[in-house]
């Protein structure tokens, strides 16, 4: 389980993510589980859309 610090929400992590932060900084800065961000992160790019071509 996880407890963000406050003012931290898990779209906030998740962006931080896809802007090139470490899954290790991001838990640092947001108290979330760095297990749960690497999760979050791995979906986030599965379902991101592909660069065009």
């Amino acid at each position: 389980m996880h407890s963000p610090r406050d003012g931290w929400t898990e779209a906030d992590a998740v962006s931080l993510l896809e802007q090139g932060y470490s899954v290790e900084s991001v838990a640092n800065r947001t108290g979330y589980a760095a297990a749960w961000l690497h999760v979050q992160h791995r979906r986030a790019r599965r379902t991101s859309t592909p660069p065009p071509l």
